[in-house]
């Protein structure tokens, strides 16, 4: 197994799912923040389709939902 492998089973772990969230969050709010919230509601689809499709809901076939 390799360390793509183990990256990927984390991901879909509750633990990864709540890391990826935080940074996902984290990467939204620091755009918002550079941007003057300018783009807030662009960055905020954006970091809802990166959310839809990192983790265990990406995995469970939430996609778009």
């Amino acid at each position: 197994m390799g360390l793509l492998d183990d990256a990927g089973k984390f991901l879909n772990s509750d633990q990864g799912e709540q890391l990826s969230d935080q940074a996902i969050q984290a990467g939204s709010d620091a755009a918002n923040k550079a941007t003057g919230d300018k783009y807030a509601e662009q960055i905020g689809q954006a970091g809802q389709f990166a959310d839809d499709h990192v983790g265990n809901e990406g995995s469970q076939g939430n996609q778009g939902a």
